[in-house]
């Protein structure tokens, strides 16, 4: 090493060796030291530092980064306010309660490395810790409050929600702790807004403005002492006048004074007045309504004026209906006498009766008139299969496959077919079987009815359970009426196949042989019916054509024109058939033809003269015929093109089922409740149940006509009736008109 050398003229005194260009110096000691030394060799300092700004490794002599410059001291000091600056920050945001925002803070802080400021960042992560301790203790006693929050809240104790949940600061609070707050706050004020209101209704003797109020102080807080004083007197006040008024017979008046008692305060006597005061104003508006005066509307007013004897208005009411009830008809087809006026704007835009009776046949029997009048409406599908019997219906689409006949019938195929003066119509339902025999005289030609039986099922089941006995129960009945009748040798035994096992088409196909339009049909079928048709018996008719319908058709010689004609296809599956004839031929019957009820209908609606097709002079406008049975309703429309018919999957169960958890019946019990109402002990309350159904009921008929009316440009159905056993069933003939 080079040595100082002494002053000119000077004493000689002790030198320092010179750091050479490749030596380090300690910044501690100003020991000179070897370049590949880490550590002074005279005071152990390291000799090397990071520089705090770009982390190179410079000497720690050194005062700027020989990489990047930066005045290592200067970094030093501004980092170290950093770390103050941010340990302040994170101390003012615990206060607020911000320890997730703190935390984040001081971790960015501890983060830094330095030797230098190791004095500095020394108990961050102990203050980090602090702070997470802190927050999760206070979030545990949110969660906690919360919690007891909520069951606060079932207890309508709002104001104590509120207080427990201002424990919380909002920085902790989380959106469901917000809403809760949020709703305590809200129930808290309507609370002392309606005990305000209540008490100014009190002292002003403002009963029925203050029962409302009241009702809803105790919704928001049943156990209010305010509201249950409250609410007992006027409960108390408004059943006293409740029961003058129903002595009064102002029953609307007695109703709104006990609708208006608060329903905490209401009790066995309460309802016990509501009930009979509900009942009261529904028998009234029913038999107001009612269309007709039939037997179930004279039962009513019988009930209505034997409950309230000294209200005048009841016993007026009973004795008109009985003296319009006890007048003969003069109209066999529709034979109850009108009541209510018909409403201006009806649902259907179109009127609708019951169709009870016969118009062009006659009883030719006391027994078989009695029977029929004793079933009105029951019937007609029975009467259009044996008038197809007759061989005097426009359609006939006979399903039963023909039978295979020997040499003998082969012959007399050829021979002049004689005319057939009497057939059976037998129409078997999942609730009855209907008998009519049918005989024409040879001379005249005249229909008259020769014999009627409606017999029920042994046992009213559910349909619905009873797939597997369903056989069986239809057996017994038509093993009791082959009991009662004889079925001559020249008598034609027609049975009906339910419409919801067969399958109606409206085609529309070129006039042609009958050959070529068996072929064209069979064509459409294929297309048209998702079955094979080796599974189906196919049978259609064909209209005669209503004026002239052509289709075009360009060819090269010119455009052909292509008459047109409606056709009807009915399809039914060969195992369904199978089984309809099985359980006649085990009875004892020999079924001669098979035919869809819906298609029965049509056929006796020309014959008796309700159709466009009539022979008597008529209304061309289409008319709907409905049809309800037990599990399906059939609609059927005819108009001068012909029939549109639709099976409803809605039949009269639906409306005993509707009543069967309601009330706790069985479904006899509900049947039999159904077909008589009065045995009800409330007709309001079992009209309460039933009023849906028939609203879901009108509803599905307006939609199908709907269909017909987009199926068949022109005339809208202009008349409604309808039949079966299902229509008898008291209020479906005012739901439909109204």
């Amino acid at each position: 090493m080079n040595e100082r050398q002494p002053a000119s003229g000077g004493s000689e005194s002790k030198t320092t060796p010179l750091a050479s260009a490749g030596d380090i110096v300690c910044a501690g000691c100003q020991r000179t030291n070897r370049s590949n030394s880490q550590f002074c060799s005279a005071c152990g300092e390291s000799l090397w530092a990071d520089c705090p700004a770009c982390n190179a490794r410079c000497a720690a002599s050194e005062a700027f980064c020989g990489v990047c410059g930066a005045n290592r001291s200067d970094v030093i000091e501004a980092q170290t306010t950093e770390i103050e600056n941010a340990r302040r920050e994170a101390e003012q945001l615990a206060t607020q309660c911000e320890f997730d925002r703190a935390i984040a803070t001081l971790q960015q802080v501890a983060a830094v490395k330095q030797p230098q400021l190791t004095q500095y960042t020394r108990g961050i992560q102990e203050q980090i810790d602090s702070l997470k301790q802190e927050r999760d203790r206070l979030l545990a006693a949110r969660d906690s409050g919360l919690a007891r929050a909520r069951q606060l809240l079932e207890q309508h104790e709002y104001a104590q929600v509120i207080a427990e949940l201002d424990r919380v600061a909002p920085p902790l609070r989380t959106p469901e702790l917000g809403e809760l707050l949020t709703a305590a706050r809200a129930r808290n004020a309507e609370v002392s807004t309606l005990v305000d209101e209540i008490r100014e209704a009190a002292a002003a003797q403002r009963y029925l403005d203050l029962a409302p109020a009241v009702d809803q102080l105790l919704t928001l807080q049943p156990n209010h002492r305010l509201g249950l004083s409250l609410a007992q007197q006027l409960r108390e006040r408004f059943c006293r006048k409740a029961r003058r008024k129903l002595s009064e017979y102002h029953y609307d008046e007695a109703l709104t004074l006990l609708n208006a008692i608060p329903a905490p305060a209401q009790d066995a006597e309460t309802a016990q007045l509501v009930d009979h005061a509900r009942e009261l104003i529904w028998v009234f508006d029913d038999l107001r309504s009612a269309p007709v005066v039939t037997p179930t509307v004279l039962r009513i007013a019988q009930r209505l004026a034997k409950a309230v004897p000294g209200d005048k208005r009841a016993v007026a009411i009973h004795e008109k209906l009985t003296k319009l009830g006890s007048q003969p008809s003069t109209n066999s087809r529709f034979p109850h006498v009108a009541w209510a006026p018909r409403p201006k704007t009806p649902q259907f835009e179109c009127p609708v009766n019951w169709l009870a009776g016969f118009r062009t046949m006659r009883a030719a029997r006391p027994e078989a008139k009695e029977t029929l009048n004793r079933y009105p409406g029951r019937f007609f599908a029975a009467a259009g299969l044996a008038l197809e019997g007759l061989d005097v219906t426009e359609i006939k689409a006979q399903l039963r496959p023909p039978e295979r006949q020997g040499v003998l019938g082969k012959l007399a195929v050829g021979q002049r077919k004689q005319q057939v003066l009497s057939a059976w119509g037998l129409d078997l339902g999942e609730s009855s079987l209907k008998a009519v025999r049918l005989v024409r005289d040879a001379e005249s030609g005249a229909i008259s009815i020769d014999a009627a039986f409606l017999l029920e099922h042994a046992t009213l089941v559910n349909p619905a359970d009873a797939v597997g006995t369903q056989h069986d129960m239809a057996a017994e009945t038509l093993a009791r009426l082959r009991d009662q009748v004889t079925v001559d040798k020249a008598d034609r035994v027609c049975v009906n196949l339910p419409s919801q096992n067969t399958l109606g088409r409206f085609l529309k196909l070129p006039q042609s042989a009958p050959k070529k339009l068996a072929e064209l049909v069979k064509f459409e079928a294929s297309s048209a019916i998702p079955c094979p048709l080796e599974e189906l018996v196919l049978e259609h008719h064909a209209f005669p054509p209503e004026g002239v319908e052509s289709d075009k058709a360009g060819k090269k010689g010119g455009a052909v024109e292509v008459n047109l004609q409606d056709v009807l296809l009915v399809a039914a599956k060969r195992s369904d058939i199978r089984e309809r004839l099985r359980v006649f031929a085990e009875a004892g019957f020999h079924v001669d033809l098979l035919q869809s009820d819906a298609i029965a209908f049509y056929n006796f609606a020309l014959h008796d003269c309700l159709g466009p097709h009539s022979t008597l002079p008529t209304d061309p406008a289409p008319l709907a015929i409905l049809d309800v049975g037990t599990r399906a309703t059939n609609l059927i429309v005819s108009s001068p093109r012909g029939i549109w018919f639709r099976t409803l999957r809605f039949g009269g169960v639906d409306f005993t089922e509707s009543i069967l958890r309601p009330f706790k019946l069985t479904f006899e019990q509900a049947e039999q409740v159904k077909r008589q109402p009065t045995r009800a002990r409330s007709v309001s309350r079992l009209y309460r149940e039933l009023d849906a159904v028939l609203a879901r009921f009108a509803a599905e008929v307006q939609r199908s006509l709907a269909a017909y009316e987009k199926d068949n440009q022109g005339p809208r159905v202009a008349k409604i009736v309808g039949t079966g056993g299902g229509f008898l069933l008291h209020g479906l003939l005012r739901r439909m008109a109204s």
